[in-house]
């Protein structure tokens, strides 16, 4: 099993992106999963992902099988995560994934903005 990323995009295939605050730093919509067969995946209870202490809830314990576990996530800048996987048996596993992102040159066709909820701009 690996931990992955990628970006959430629209349906038209564009990069999401918004910005919080007026002049502020853009934030891209990034999904971190585990990767794995479904035999790996049916040993996975859970996952618990540990993100940087800059993230009002940076704990986020993950349940749903069926979509690897996903995590989707706003973020600005690359950090590393803490990966704790509860198993099925009993057993627990940790790992260390880097959240990296390379975004793609701006033609004015592979980004798309995403408005910020009311409760964001706070």
């Amino acid at each position: 099993m690996t931990v992955r990323s990628e970006f959430v995009r629209s349906g038209e295939g564009k990069i999401r992106y918004r910005r919080v605050r007026a002049g502020g730093m853009e934030h891209y919509n990034v999904r971190v999963y585990v990767d794995g067969s479904d035999e790996e995946l049916r040993r996975v209870e859970a996952v618990t992902y540990e993100l940087h202490p800059s993230f009002r809830n940076p704990v986020h314990r993950q349940t749903n099988r069926a979509s690897q576990f996903e995590l989707t996530l706003w973020v600005w800048g690359m950090f590393d995560i803490e990966v704790e996987f509860e198993l099925v048996d009993g057993g627990r596993a940790r790992t260390r994934y880097y959240l990296r992102f390379s975004l793609p040159e701006d033609t004015g066709d592979n980004y798309v903005e995403v408005p910020v909820a009311r409760q964001l701009e706070k």
